[in-house]
């Protein structure tokens, strides 16, 4: 049997998007890397023989102060580190829901499939009462024909739910990210705690946990940062330079040579102006994708805590209909111990209690659905 904690943890261990943790992250320190590099030294060496001037040699140049253009791209870089690692987040958080939803979604089929099942058995034996009531000339052709005809339909639809269980467990094989078909059966959870949900308090936890916002966020500081980086590349750059050179024939200039140099565009045809506007234009339209993720997750908030009052209220409904039904079929078997009713009657009576038992369970798996739905768009769990 499989539990629903040994679905997520298999999922989280193998679901292809979450492979790419690793090696996204060694990209992003890739970059800051390259961008710090401009704060080392750089040496260079070049040797040509026979040695005629000073051609030859080794020289060194370092990096003294750019206004400040370094800074702001390594920051740019820390912050699209941090963003691609809020991205992970989001894929993992996408890849529980699902898990969690197909899982469910499982055994809702399963109670369908369980309930046809029970259907035909007692149609079954309600064929049997009718068959022997037209061999005596109570029932007609007809009623006959169509009792027939309403066992067929019925296994018609065992064969639909035994279709759609299939289907739902090839959606639970995706949703974990597996590549062959699940050996197990899914282990059923009937246990539902009604959870403690505050439309407000959602709210806030949302806005203030959900990664898809911490991820823009970061964005929007890379962008700022990008930006700055783009206005300060309008100054100059200053350098130390250093070479030793070979001495070869014919040499005028001397061997060792220490100095320190300015350098910047004096002119680029507005180049350096466009970037800087392109810059700031993009971030003023992450703030802008924002405010619309924001309007988005509050909307799933308060969609998804419809969702779930609903599924509680279909809970208490279910509950009650469950309890008539049981009730019903305690005062079948007294009236068909009495002789007043009839093995067709108990079945039926059997159907209709297990049909309630099976439309509540169903209750309880859509609530965890909703549930489910909720966390994930407050990015926490709800307290129980």
């Amino acid at each position: 049997m499989l539990t629903l904690d040994q679905a997520l943890e298999m999922a989280l261990a193998s679901h292809p998007a979450l492979q790419t943790a690793k090696p996204s992250a060694d990209i992003m320190q890739a970059r800051i890397q390259g961008e710090r590099s401009v704060l080392y030294p750089k040496v260079t060496g070049r040797f040509v023989f026979p040695f005629v001037g000073t051609e030859s040699g080794v020289s060194l140049q370092q990096h003294i102060w750019d206004f400040r253009q370094t800074q702001h791209r390594i920051q740019a870089s820390r912050a699209q580190a941090q963003a691609s690692g809020f991205e992970q987040a989001v894929q993992r958080e996408d890849v529980i829901l699902n898990v969690k939803v197909t899982y469910y979604t499982v055994l809702i089929q399963q109670l369908i499939k369980t309930e046809a099942e029970y259907r035909v058995r007692t149609l079954e034996k309600r064929l049997e009462q009718l068959e022997h009531l037209f061999n005596i000339g109570r029932r007609s052709q007809t009623e006959l024909t169509q009792a027939r005809i309403n066992l067929n339909q019925v296994k018609l639809s065992i064969a639909k739910a035994h279709h759609d269980v299939e289907n739902a467990r090839l959606d639970l094989v995706y949703a974990m990210g597996l590549t062959t078909a699940l050996p197990y059966e899914l282990a059923p959870e009937v246990e539902y705690h009604e959870p403690d949900v505050d439309l407000e308090q959602a709210l806030q936890r949302a806005l203030a946990h959900r990664s898809e916002l911490h991820r823009q966020d970061a964005q929007i500081a890379s962008l700022k940062s990008q930006a700055a980086a783009a206005k300060q590349s309008a100054y100059p750059s200053i350098f130390g330079r250093m070479a030793w050179r070979i001495e070869g024939e014919g040499a005028e200039q001397p061997g060792f040579v220490v100095g320190i140099g300015v350098q910047g565009v004096i002119f680029d045809g507005f180049a350096t102006a466009a970037k800087r506007q392109e810059a700031e234009a993009q971030v003023r339209h992450a703030e802008a994708e924002m405010a619309m993720q924001k309007q988005q997750i509050a909307m799933e908030v308060r969609q998804a805590v419809l969702g779930l009052q609903l599924a509680m209220e279909q809970i208490q409904v279910t509950q009650l209909s469950e309890r008539e039904a049981q009730k019903n079929l305690r005062v079948v078997y007294e009236q068909l111990r009495l002789g007043r009713l009839s093995a067709v009657d108990l079945a039926e009576a059997q159907l209709l209690e297990a049909s309630a038992t099976v439309k509540r369970v169903q209750s309880m798996y859509n609530a965890k659905i909703a549930l489910a739905q909720l966390e994930h768009a407050t990015g926490r769990d709800i307290a129980r």
